[in-house]
């Protein structure tokens, strides 16, 4: 029982550090979007006031 009990740890461990790790990877990845995002919807709005 212990081995079985220290396979479901390690197995946990290692799924938590993917997810924490997809979860940076999708952090970045739309911190990199956002001020491209944020240029085009200010381009609209000066274009819609011009």
């Amino acid at each position: 029982m212990a081995l079985t009990q220290l396979d479901k740890n390690l197995s946990f461990s290692i799924y938590s550090k993917l997810g924490l790790i997809a979860l940076a990877i999708v952090i970045l990845t739309s911190d990199k979007n956002l001020p491209f995002l944020n240029k085009d919807l200010l381009r609209q709005g000066q274009l819609l006031r011009n």
